[in-house]
Order: C-alpha cells, then structure tokens, then sequence
C-alpha cells in the first residue's frame, strides 16, 4: 500500500517556505556586505508575506481552502534591493491540533474528517 503524502509543514523549521528562507538569508547578506562597504552603521530589512486563501472543491466533492503565499523580503542601507517569491498551488490548508500547526495537503487527498491522518 502506498503512503500518503504526510504535506507540508508551514514552519520556519520546515522545508516549505525554503524559497522565503532562501531570499531572506540573501537579502540579509547583501544588505550586511553593502552596509560594510558604505560604511554606514544602520540598515534594515523587512520581511513580509502576503497570504490568499482561494474555496475550492476536488475532484471527490470535498470542499478546501486553497493558499497562495507570496513573499517579499526587502532591504536598505540607503538605497533598496527587493526579492519576491510565492508559494500555492493545488493544496488543502488543514490544522494540525495534536502538532498545533498548519500542513499543506494535496486537494485530490484533502481531510475529510479530524481521523484521516491519525
């Protein structure tokens, strides 16, 4: 018998928003690298992720709430360098209450009742 996919945890400890984690780490490093090189003493970066929520329904009549993250992560010493990125697709936004967070699911598997996954 084949497995489930067990999802996507969404988590700065998972490897689901890899590519937000991957700009942030960028544009802190360049921001660093160009406040040395200007010699300037402050700078900043920010962080922020839009998130839409999309009712859809699979192929097997179960309503889901679909996701779509998109993030931004910009940084200034003086001057301002941005990169962006989304996250969304066909998946199923489902709770986690033993674990207390958020899994992404593939919407053709989505959780019809709290004992699917159990």
């Amino acid at each position: 018998m084949e497995k489930l996919f067990n999802g996507l945890v969404l988590s700065l400890e998972a490897d689901t928003l890899h590519d937000f984690k991957t700009d942030f780490s960028n544009v802190l490093t360049d921001t660093l690298a160009k406040m040395q090189k200007a010699g300037e003493t402050e700078g900043t970066v920010t962080a922020k992720i839009k998130i839409t929520l999309y009712s859809r329904v699979n192929d097997l009549g179960v309503p889901y709430s679909e996701p779509l993250f998109v993030h931004e992560v910009t940084g200034s010493v003086p001057q301002k360098q941005t990169a962006k990125g989304e996250l969304g697709g066909d998946y199923s936004l489902e709770y986690n209450a033993q674990a207390k967070s958020y899994t992404l699911r593939p919407a053709d598997v989505a959780q019809t009742t709290l004992d699917d996954y159990t």
